[in-house]
């Protein structure tokens, strides 16, 4: 009996050796075909042959970057792998399978690495290099705090504000929801990871509004002390209260109670552009309407003045053909 278990055992060893290493062949295999573009602090690993798809990205990645570590007065240490594959399935081997379907990107602070979506299929509403900056956000606030977390409203609405997105149709979302009594609030977004996309939507929105209304509120300084608070080892709550006076779930029930006021108004603009539109368009239709009736009528008098002249008089006058 233990006999037969020690060679099942090895046997079981066997396979894993092999699963491992043909594991390791296909993994290379699947790189062999990735070019590497040294930019530092950017590193690109891209299959495509469209290389002026990476300098149009590099540019705009190298600006944003220069903005934000002024912003947070932080400095993006090491060099930063980024993946840019060609196809769907590709994206979710190098995610592991742990990116949503509507995600543009993720980022993966301890290895240094972010795999983004190329516009080969990609299928969301943010610019490519928006969506690149917004996942070197992620590493960059991972250094600032040393590893610590934010909370996910906080370090997703931050990350939009600092790579620059406007997220079409948000306000438009905040309106929609705050005028049905559906805003999420912000404890919430913590789970936008398992959300579907309409609601993963609403939970951006919402976060890069609340971030928004901070900065206004407080400033970046503000924004760099709790950073710098939570790097040392101090609970958010602390860190928020410490750097605004504010205790953080009254500012969080406040915020969403403002909000609620503030974007339901948003619907009521929207409506007023669709009563316009209606409006116009009602206005061409009754200007093509009398433009046909005219017409109509015009014919009519034609041909009643035909048949009021009667036939033409025999003529003698010869013909020319």
């Amino acid at each position: 009996m233990l006999i037969r278990w020690k060679c099942k055992y090895i046997t079981d060893l066997k396979s894993i050796a092999v699963y491992v290493f043909l594991s390791a062949v296909g993994y290379t295999w699947a790189q062999s075909d990735y070019q590497i573009y040294d930019r530092p602090p950017f590193q690109y690993y891209y299959a495509g042959r469209d290389e002026a798809l990476l300098g149009r990205l590099d540019n705009a990645l190298q600006d944003r970057l220069r903005e934000m570590e002024g912003l947070l007065e932080a400095r993006l240490l090491g060099t930063l792998r980024v993946e840019l594959p060609l196809t769907r399935g590709e994206f979710n081997r190098l995610t592991q399978g742990r990116a949503p379907h509507w995600s543009g990107g993720m980022a993966f602070p301890q290895q240094m690495q972010v795999v983004l979506k190329t516009p080969a299929f990609i299928d969301g509403e943010a610019p490519m290099d928006a969506m690149a900056a917004h996942e070197v956000a992620h590493i960059l606030l991972h250094q600032a705090t040393k590893g610590h977390q934010l909370p996910r409203w906080f370090e997703e609405g931050l990350c939009q504000v600092l790579a620059g997105e406007t997220r079409l149709h948000s306000l438009s979302r905040l309106g929609r929801a705050a005028a049905a009594d559906r805003l999420m609030g912000l404890p919430r977004v913590d789970n936008v990871l398992s959300f579907s996309s309409s609601d993963a939507d609403l939970a951006y929105a919402e976060a890069r509004a609340a971030v928004i209304t901070f900065i206004d509120h407080f400033d970046w300084t503000t924004v760099r002390t709790v950073i710098a608070s939570i790097a040392a080892g101090q609970e958010f709550a602390d860190a928020f209260k410490a750097a605004t006076g504010f205790e953080y779930d009254y500012w969080q029930a406040d915020w969403l109670e403002n909000a609620q006021k503030k974007y339901k108004n948003i619907v009521l603009l929207d409506i007023e552009n669709y009563i316009w539109i209606g409006i116009a368009l009602l206005s061409l239709t009754a200007i093509g309407a009398v433009f046909i009736r005219n017409r109509r009528q015009l014919k009519k008098w034609m041909k009643e003045e035909e048949e009021d002249e009667g036939p033409p008089e025999p003529s003698n006058e010869p013909i020319h053909p």
